[in-house]
């Protein structure tokens, strides 16, 4: 029994039984469509989302959270797993909660509607459109879509592609050519329908032949009808008994003002937020690898001074770290060279919780140690000959 159906019963669509994939992409037009246009820009930090239908149409959608400022911070750390997780589930169940009504039916009851869509947290962080590249000349658009076959001849509406707009077109032509087709008193067409999130149609440009002897080109250009409109379906149809007509057809999309004029001009389409947050995630994982694993310099941290005998430090995220012998009693051997090689002045051991690295003996003063997963030890343990006295100091990453 789940209460969006009034007390009924709920279940998966028929095309939504088995696990439901959603993409980035789709994650940011449902948030643009809910609307919550404060949103969209994280869909490539919540990236892809799965859910079970067999379960997640069998019980209420998950409830609206409420959102903080620290919420959409944590989504730009996701090196940050402990505050990044929680925030990510939040969003998680944003997306769930109105996914949930185009993927689930109501098997008894009526299904209700989603709840009101949370506003942006006050203090969050702020999404600023992104600027658009200059002036580009009228016959560029920012997306172009070519089709050829042939409109058969049953009656029957036949789909030939279902495609994206580009993030925000808001301007298309339509061209359609026919080929040996004059003077037949049948008609033929190729027509455009526009989609929202929710698979609602509004009904598009019809292009082609209604009578004996109509022009074999064809020509449509208009604003698209809405920016809730995420998608565009091209049919053909012909007529019972007509012949098999060959056409092509080419769509294309526009941002800005419309393309004529001969000597107008468009913006092309702004980047689309969700590819340039997944590059930006891609970029910070990148740069916190090489700044960890191969730096180009690296920076002191905390001084640990007077260390004698043994004991232990707790670290976190170093790369490396320096030995400096402050006091060293007679028993401590010298060997000239450069640098001088000392003998028995003790070790050091990296390690964490499961245990330690095998022992690094004190050779040099300073002597210096980077292993290669240096980031992910939490101690350093020392051993220090008696009478020696040294100074551990903390190597970090560069910023």
């Amino acid at each position: 029994m789940t209460a969006a159906c009034g007390g009924g019963t709920s279940a998966p669509l028929p095309d939504f039984n088995r696990a439901i994939y959603i993409a980035p992409s789709m994650v940011a037009a449902l948030l643009n469509n809910i609307p919550t246009p404060w949103a969209v820009a994280l869909a490539g930090a919540i990236g892809a989302l799965t859910f079970e239908g067999a379960t997640f149409c069998t019980v209420d959608p998950p409830a609206i959270p409420t959102f903080t400022a620290a919420d959409t911070e944590n989504m730009l750390h996701p090196e940050d797993i402990a505050n990044f997780l929680p925030s990510l589930g939040k969003f998680k169940d944003l997306v769930g909660h109105y996914l949930w009504y185009q993927v689930c039916q109501c098997t008894s009851g009526t299904m209700g509607t989603p709840g009101t869509p949370p506003a942006a947290p006050s203090g969050g962080v702020n999404f600023n459109p992104p600027a658009v590249a200059p002036f580009t000349p009228s016959g560029q658009s920012c997306a172009t879509h070519t089709y050829s076959g042939t409109v058969p001849s049953d009656a029957a509406f036949h789909n030939i592609d279902t495609y994206f707009l580009p993030q925000g077109a808001t301007y298309q032509t339509f061209d359609l050519q026919f080929t040996d087709y004059t003077n037949f008193a049948h008609s033929a067409f190729v027509y455009l329908r526009y989609m929202d999130a929710a698979n609602n149609i509004y009904g598009g440009p019809i292009l082609g032949h209604n009578a004996a002897g109509s022009s074999n080109s064809h020509h449509y250009e208009a604003q698209i009808p809405s920016p809730i409109y995420n998608r565009v379906q091209v049919q053909m149809a012909g007529e019972v008994g007509g012949p098999l007509v060959p056409f092509t057809a080419t769509i294309r999309e526009y941002c800005g003002t419309t393309p004529g004029g001969g000597g107008g001009s468009l913006t092309p389409c702004p980047p689309d937020p969700v590819l340039q947050m997944l590059v930006n995630n891609i970029l910070s994982l990148v740069t916190l690898i090489q700044r960890q694993s191969v730096p180009f310099a690296n920076v002191d941290g905390a001084a640990h001074t007077g260390l004698s005998g043994s004991g232990e430090l707790s670290v976190q995220g170093l790369i490396g770290c320096r030995v400096t012998l402050t006091t060293t009693p007679g028993g401590v051997g010298v060997e000239s060279g450069d640098p001088l090689t000392t003998w028995n002045a003790g070790w050091i051991n990296w390690g964490d919780a499961n245990g330690f690295l095998k022992r690094e003996f004190i050779s040099t003063s300073p002597f210096q140690t980077f292993p290669s997963l240096a980031g992910q030890y939490t101690r350093i343990g020392y051993s220090l000959a008696p009478g020696v006295i040294a100074t551990i100091t903390e190597i970090r990453r560069e910023p």
